[in-house]
């Protein structure tokens, strides 16, 4: 499969492209401009905001994402299967179930 290029009107408006999924389709109020900052801020770890992954401990199983993160949860891997926030699975954390979050920095 080729790797897929154009954005979501134009995968909206293909013709038979090979692909199983569309991408994500723009949800911004401004188009997206600030979206690669807001990557790079992310990636650099040296700026305003980072991102953290950690397993969750004995005293936090059974808790959910949102009660155990100090930032904003992302998403939850167990056993292999990476959960983002809005999905059942991260309110019911158990033994070796890592947590990634955003956290804010102080640079």
């Amino acid at each position: 499969m080729t790797p897929y290029v154009g954005g979501f009107s134009a995968w909206r408006n293909r013709s038979t492209s090979g692909l199983k999924s569309p991408p994500c389709p723009d949800e911004t109020t401004h188009g997206g401009q600030y979206i690669a900052g807001d990557l790079a801020d992310l990636a650099s770890m040296k700026c305003k905001v980072r991102i953290t992954e950690r397993e969750v401990s004995a005293d936090e199983t059974g808790k959910s994402l949102k009660d155990v993160c100090d930032g904003l949860g992302l998403r939850v891997l167990r056993d292999g299967t990476p959960y983002g926030f809005w999905r059942p699975q991260v309110a019911n954390l158990q033994p070796g179930d890592f947590t990634m979050e955003i956290k804010p920095t102080t640079c």
